[in-house]
């Protein structure tokens, strides 16, 4: 026997102590634990008697007999059997509770449009539509067709419309099964296994799917578009800021499969013969350019952005959960799972906050990834002039090839460019010569040090030259530069400044250009048009200003007379905060009012693909602060006259995203 309290093992006669020998504490009345045993004892066997089972005692328990087994063994699983339906009685299976109701749930429809002789998904107009699980095809149309023309009717065609998979084929039994079953909400997302927000279909005008069957195929997500496509001769869209040229590129498909490294796949792309084209497609808005005339096109930068977007950015989504706090290297480790692509459309989830993201969150995303990219170790000088830091290890780790790869995959799909770069770098980079005019401008990019050195030299006299240049001696060497005459000054600081910007890191320039030219060859493109994409990757003076506001904006007002009215005032008392905003006067800038609408505080390369919408509301005790739609590009606005300062406690304090 064993002490119950520190488990060793007690002497014989036991039954006599109190207390263990080992631990001290008050055994238990071991002859009242023996009278308990043989009354037991003597309750089994009548039980056994009644039962007509026989029984022997031995050693303090009840055995049955060999013979007894089958019948004992019958009545332990009828009692097993008894137990658990009773215990069934009072529990309900969740999955079944909740599978088995007709709850409305959320699912997202977008519109199929005929595109490059194909059908291709309408960027921006996947809408979230509230249907039912057990709705059939016809229902869903229905729910479908009147969300889609309540919000964008202006962009539908007359005639009947069919429901269709990402595929194109029109929806009427389930994708799987032989034979398939009817079509059902329930029933597609039990095939796909995929939550309700993530099923998507499409709706597709009649006309446009029986011209696809009977010339060419649909195109699938699934279908490679790197440099495969024709870009033809368009208009651009309704894009807001967009330009009408747009660039055609004509490839063969053949060409990026063979043995050629993929700089000269995509020169020969480029080189386009003026007979194979019409004059309209280099033309800007009132003058016909000459292709011959030069090496460098000058396109307008929002045409050839969607150009380049729509070549090379597949129609599949991909799913992205980041950390906002963390964000790149959130990202970098979401890049390295298996089955990533930069091509398909990221739609980015923040962890820890409830939004589905139809372009808002992306945006965002982009915007924080651009910042960290920029405090990165491998840059240093001024924030809106960085040249790239001589650094060995984070070369071998590849720092500079990453960085260079996100940028483009941000550009690539609505997002900011990286305008930080030194002009200097820049035009090193894309293959121009910099003008020796431009000296002062670049030496004051520099950083405190470096700028004080070269001014010295740089507006040093013939009797100042000899002492400056000997004060500055170990520096100048250091540069790589060791002929020092009053007469090539210029050509001395010249050297000085490319050393400084670009010699002294061009491995790391190379990797960070190899970066964007892994994503749609846009480093090869940068050579090709480097004064369209300078502001992609340069500072300038900033589109986002108040008429650029007022031009893009559209007020959704109420048919209530006396509600407008009062809605008007807000107008009144909005567009003096962009002027306040403007003028410096608020505490916020129009870029982040910008950045609070729509996610980015810079209009994309792309631009938005609508104007921007403001309504308005009575504030109450449930809602008083402005909120916004960054998806949408919608802005809610609550009417009364302490408007500018709700909009500034909103976009100071107001992060994350959420489900309205």
């Amino acid at each position: 026997m064993y002490c119950p309290y520190c488990g060793k093992e007690l002497p014989c006669g036991f039954e006599n102590f109190l207390c263990c020998t080992f631990c001290g504490k008050s055994l238990p009345d071991w002859s009242s634990r023996q009278i308990e045993n043989s009354n037991r004892d003597v309750a089994s066997a009548a039980i056994a008697g009644v039962s007509g089972l026989s029984s022997s005692s031995s050693a303090g328990f009840l055995e049955p007999k060999k013979e007894d087994l089958p019948q004992l063994l019958q009545t332990f699983k009828k009692m097993r059997e008894k137990r658990n339906t009773e215990r069934n009685s009072f529990f309900t299976n969740k999955k079944s509770r909740f599978s088995m109701k007709d709850n409305e749930v959320n699912i997202r429809v977008g519109i199929l449009i005929p595109k490059n002789g194909c059908l291709k998904p309408f960027r921006g107009k996947t809408l979230k539509v509230t249907v039912r699980p057990s709705w059939t095809a016809e229902e869903t149309l229905q729910a479908c067709l009147a969300k889609h023309r309540a919000h964008n009717g202006h962009e539908m065609e007359e005639g009947g419309y069919c429901l269709t998979y990402d595929s194109g084929k029109v929806v009427e039994h389930l994708p799987e099964g032989n034979p398939p079953a009817k079509f059902t909400i329930r029933g597609y997302k039990e095939q796909i296994q995929k939550d309700w927000q993530r099923l998507v279909l499409y709706i597709c005008a009649r006309e446009h799917l029986e011209k696809e069957e009977a010339h060419v195929e649909i195109l699938t997500s699934d279908e490679e578009s790197d440099l495969e496509e024709w870009i033809h001769t368009k208009e651009v869209g309704c894009r807001v800021d967009a330009g009408t040229p747009t660039v055609s590129f004509r490839v063969d498909a053949s060409s990026t499969r063979t043995e050629q490294s993929s700089y000269e796949t995509y020169v020969e792309a480029l080189q386009d013969d003026p007979d194979d084209y019409p004059e309209e497609v280099w033309s800007t808005n009132v003058e016909t350019q000459d292709t011959n005339a030069s090496p460098e096109q000058e396109m307008d930068l929002t045409a050839l952005v969607i150009a380049w977007q729509e070549q090379n950015a597949k129609t599949e989504d991909e799913e992205l959960i980041v950390r906002r706090r963390k964000l790149l290297n959130s990202v970098l480790s979401a890049t390295k799972r298996e089955g990533f692509s930069f091509f398909k459309i990221p739609k980015v989830e923040f962890s820890g906050e409830k939004a589905l993201d139809d372009g808002g969150p992306r945006r965002e995303c982009f915007r924080l990834l651009m910042k960290e990219i920029s405090s990165l170790d491998i840059f240093e000088g001024p924030p809106e002039a960085l040249v790239f830091r001589h650094n060995v290890t984070k070369l071998e780790a590849g720092s500079h090839h990453k960085s260079g790869q996100l940028v483009a995959w941000s550009i690539l799909h609505g997002g900011p460019g990286f305008p930080m770069l030194h002009p200097l770098l820049f035009e090193k980079m894309v293959g121009r010569e910099p003008k020796r005019e431009d000296i002062p401008k670049y030496i004051g990019l520099l950083l405190p040090e470096e700028k004080d050195k070269l001014n010295k030299i740089y507006c040093s006299d013939k009797t100042e030259f000899d002492a400056v240049v000997a004060a500055e001696m170990d520096w100048i060497c250091d540069q790589g530069i060791f002929k020092f005459s009053f007469e090539e000054k210029e050509t001395m600081i010249f050297q000085l400044l490319l050393n400084i910007v670009y010699y002294k890191s061009k491995t790391e320039a190379d990797e960070f250009l190899g970066g964007l030219n892994s994503i749609g060859q846009l480093g090869v493109l940068m050579h090709k048009y480097p004064s369209s994409l300078q502001r992609l990757f340069v500072h300038s003076t900033s589109a986002v200003t108040r008429m650029w506001f007022k031009d893009n904006m559209s007020y959704v007002h109420s048919d209530n007379s006396a509600v407008k009215d009062v809605e008007e005032d807000t107008v009144l008392l909005w567009e003096r905060f962009l002027q306040d905003c403007e003028s410096g006067r608020s505490q916020v800038t129009l870029h982040k009012v910008l950045g609070f609408i729509t996610g980015a505080e810079e209009i994309p390369p792309g631009g938005f693909e609508k104007k921007l919408e403001v309504g308005f509301f009575i504030p109450s005790e449930r809602c008083r602060f402005p909120w916004a739609s960054t998806c949408g590009l919608y802005l809610h606005l609550p009417t009364g006259d302490d408007l500018g300062d709700l909009l500034v406690t909103a976009i100071q304090e107001g992060m994350g995203f959420s489900i309205s």
